[in-house]
């Protein structure tokens, strides 16, 4: 069974109707995350009994929390500016062993233990073959209602079956015939070991070229402490013991070491949360199944994890960039479609080659596309000029 489809951004609606309420409130309730950045400049000011400047930090978090649940739930009827979604047509096949997707973005074949979760909704259905990945398939693309539900019925049970079966084997050549990947040039193929604390610090700082961005490490953390600490207790030393005679010195002194001490709390938050996300990260690198092996060729890359096989055109993924340890290649955000460690090559020539073709074929394919909405945009503005004066030749285009 088979269906072809295209996806409007309106169908971004389809995905948040989907969730669940848990899935809804956990995703508010993200921004907890960033009290650890707060909690120790208020331990401060409650430990110094600074009620008035606890107050005012109190208004100001309540502001922004206010304008977070405005904007989070403003998703539920507004579309957000920038929602991606794959252009043109997008083809989906049921198989015995695979869910096979083929789109401009290139092409993908996923066992069905590894697919998420499938649910049928009034107007469309919804494959997630991640959590955070789906596929929104309008209803209105089936010849009729009881097509759709049996391509939903067909669908689930193929899932359901899976999880009791042996995993199909994956076998690139096979893959690559399939889907008409013969004639592509291979420039490189590359197989490499997964590194859980390079990826995790990727995936929480994003790509280091020049060594400015580090995971603070937990006897670090201990010591960021001790100068905030010297200083609260210094003032509430000082608050206990202070004589009237000079109070304007004292308050300056006072509140100047106050302000100093808040600052260095709050660096010290940002960096406890840093750390907190790494640390979950890490945790995570177990159950991610990133790549670890990719064939590179001028018009994409080619990989296999033990979800499946995947084709993706340079023209609908991230830029690639590069790691003080890694080349990163992005994927839609906030999404990484594969980290290669610069240990996996045999000199820092050969790595610097290959990245710079891929760089190449990146630039290559975006500046193609960037030309041709410039001349539409052309030709557009000529025909509203002509519009306007029909009697006025219209203009050169520049060459």
């Amino acid at each position: 069974m088979q269906v072809t489809y295209q996806n409007q951004p309106e169908d971004f609606f389809a995905i948040l109707r989907a969730l669940s309420w848990r899935e809804r409130i956990f995703g508010y309730l993200q921004v907890a995350g960033l009290g650890h950045c707060v909690w120790p400049l208020l331990l401060i000011l409650v430990i110094l009994q600074e009620w008035e400047f606890l107050g005012w930090i109190g208004l100001l978090l309540g502001v922004f929390l206010l304008y977070y649940t405005y904007t989070y739930a403003r998703n539920w009827w507004q579309l957000p500016k920038h929602v991606f979604i794959v252009p043109g047509e997008q083809q989906v096949r049921l198989t015995d062993d695979f869910l096979e997707a083929t789109s401009q973005r290139g092409s993908s074949r996923r066992r069905w233990k590894y697919v998420s979760r499938i649910i049928d909704q009034p107007e469309h259905l919804m494959i997630y073959v991640h959590s955070q990945r789906y596929m929104a398939i309008p209803k209105k693309y089936f010849a009729s209602p009881e097509e759709a539900q049996a391509f939903f019925a067909r669908a689930n049970q193929l899932r359901a079956d899976a999880q009791d079966k042996p995993l199909p084997p994956l076998d690139w050549e096979t893959f690559r015939r399939d889907f008409d990947l013969d004639e592509l040039p291979l420039i490189k193929y590359l197989k490499w070991t997964l590194d859980p604390k390079l990826s995790a610090r990727i995936d929480t700082l994003g790509a280091d070229q020049d060594g400015t961005k580090t995971i603070p490490t937990l006897l670090g953390l201990i010591g960021q402490t001790i100068f905030p600490s010297v200083v609260v207790l210094f003032l509430f030393s000082l608050k206990l013991t202070s004589e009237n005679d000079n109070p304007l010195l004292l308050n300056v002194v006072y509140f100047t070491l106050l302000l100093l001490a808040i600052l260095f709390a709050f660096i010290f938050g940002m960096q406890l949360h840093t750390y907190r996300q790494y640390s979950k990260s890490l945790a995570r690198q177990a159950k991610l199944l990133r790549p670890e092996q990719i064939w590179f060729y001028a018009e994409g890359i080619g990989s296999i994890t033990e979800e499946g096989h995947s084709f993706h055109r340079w023209n609908l993924i991230g830029p690639v960039e590069n790691d003080r340890e890694a080349i990163v290649i992005l994927d839609i955000p906030p999404f990484i479609y594969g980290i290669i460690p610069k240990a996996s090559f045999e000199s820092p020539e050969e790595e610097e080659v290959l990245r710079e073709r891929m760089q190449e074929c990146y630039e290559r394919v975006h500046e193609t596309a960037l030309d041709a909405t410039l001349v539409d945009g052309e030709d557009e503005a000529i025909v509203a000029d002509l519009a306007d004066n029909p009697f006025r030749s219209p203009p050169t285009k520049r060459t």
